[in-house]
C-alpha cells in the first residue's frame, strides 16, 4: 500500500478513513520546506495546503511520488508543470468550501454595514448608545460577482435571499434568465459591492488595477476572498489612502501570505480604517474542512484502486 505524508492540518476522520483503506499515513503538520524535501522521497502521496508550497525540487525529489493533493480549491502552491512532466496526479477539493466562503463574505458585509464588532465592544464597556451605530441594509443593493464558479453561485443564492440585485462577470458563462452577465468594466461601474472569486492564474494576476478600482461608485465595497495577487496592491494601497478613501476593502487574503502562526509582513492598507482583513479563514470551518478532507481522501483511494493491480 501507498505511504501518505500529510504536511498540514487535516481532519482526524479523514486520516482514519485513509488508514482504514490500508494506507500508511504520516501526519506532520507544519513541516518546513527543508525537512519536506529531505523526507518526501519516501512517500507516494503528499497532502499539502497553500501554506506548504510543493515546488519543482520537491516534485523531482522522488521517483516514488504519484499524487500531490490539496484539500483546498486552489492549486497555485503546487508546481503543476513539474507534476505534469513527471506524470504525477494533482487533486484539489473545488467546491468543498463554497458555502463557508460565501457565508464569510456576508459576515464581513454585515460587519461593514452594521458595525457589529464596534457595537459589541461598546456594550462590553458598559455603553448603550445606538445612535453611534447607524448602519445600512443589504436589501436592494447591487452586488457584482466576478467569477461564477461554485462560490460565486452560492453568493448568488444568498444575495437573492437578502433581496439584492445580482450582476455577474465571467467570460466562461453565458447569460440566461437567472444571470445578468456583463463585462468586468461594467460590473465595477454598476455595483455597490464587487466581490472577487477567481483562481490565481497568469491571466488573473494583477488584473484588478487602478482603472477598475477608480470606476467604482462612491462608497462602494470591494471584497477579495480568492487570492491577494489578483489585485494590484500598489494601486489599491494608493487609492484607499488617497483619492478613493471612500471605498471599503474587505479581504480574506493578501499577497505573499505567511504560514499560519508566522508574522504577517503587512501592506500599509491593512491598517487603514476602511479595510477589513481576516487571515484566510474563508474555508476554515469544521464542515468545510471535513468535506474537503474527505473529497481528497476518496480521490486518493479511488486513484489507488484504478492504478494498482491486485
Amino acid at each position: 500500500m501507498w505511504s501518505i505524508l500529510i504536511a498540514d492540518n487535516y481532519p482526524q476522520s479523514c486520516q482514519d478513513y485513509l488508514e482504514k483503506c490500508g494506507f500508511h499515513v504520516v501526519y506532520h503538520p507544519g513541516i518546513d520546506r527543508d525537512e519536506l524535501l529531505k523526507i518526501s522521497s519516501g512517500f507516494d502521496v503528499i497532502i499539502a495546503r497553500i501554506s506548504t508550497p510543493i515546488d519543482r525540487d520537491i516534485v523531482y525529489n522522488s521517483n516514488q511520488l504519484k499524487v500531490v493533493a490539496s484539500p483546498t480549491a486552489g492549486t497555485n502552491h503546487i508546481d503543476l508543470d513539474a507534476c505534469h512532466s513527471r506524470g504525477i496526479k494533482v487533486f484539489s477539493a473545488q467546491g468543498a468550501n463554497a458555502q463557508s466562503v460565501a457565508e464569510l463574505l456576508f459576515a464581513l458585509l454585515f460587519q461593514v454595514n452594521r458595525n457589529i464588532a464596534e457595537a459589541i465592544t461598546h456594550v462590553k464597556s458598559y455603553g448603550w448608545n445606538k445612535y453611534e451605530f447607524l448602519g445600512h441594509e443589504l436589501f436592494g443593493k447591487t452586488i457584482g460577482i466576478c467569477g461564477l464558479g461554485q462560490i460565486g453561485r452560492q453568493i448568488v443564492t444568498l444575495g437573492k435571499a437578502f433581496g439584492m440585485q445580482i450582476l455577474t462577470s465571467d467570460p466562461y458563462i453565458k447569460e440566461n434568465n437567472e444571470i445578468v452577465n456583463i463585462s468586468l468594466h461594467d460590473l465595477f461601474k454598476r455595483s455597490d459591492i464587487v466581490t472577487l472569486h477567481v483562481p490565481l492564474t497568469t491571466e488573473t494576476e494583477g488584473f484588478i488595477g487602478r482603472e477598475l478600482l477608480e470606476s467604482l461608485p462612491k462608497n462602494a465595497i470591494v471584497a477579495n476572498l480568492s487570492r491577494g495577487e489578483i489585485i494590484n496592491e500598489n494601486a489599491l494601497n494608493e487609492l484607499l489612502a488617497g483619492t478613493r478613501s471612500d471605498l471599503r476593502y474587505l479581504a480574506d487574503v493578501v499577497c505573499n501570505e505567511p504560514r499560519p502562526g508566522e508574522k504577517l509582513v503587512a501592506p500599509a492598507y491593512v491598517h487603514y480604517p476602511n479595510t477589513y482583513i481576516t487571515p484566510h479563514i474563508g474555508a476554515w470551518t469544521v464542515e468545510a474542512q471535513e468535506r474537503a478532507g474527505m473529497i481528497i481522501a476518496k480521490k486518493i483511494h479511488s486513484f489507488y484502486q484504478q492504478t494498482t493491480v491486485v
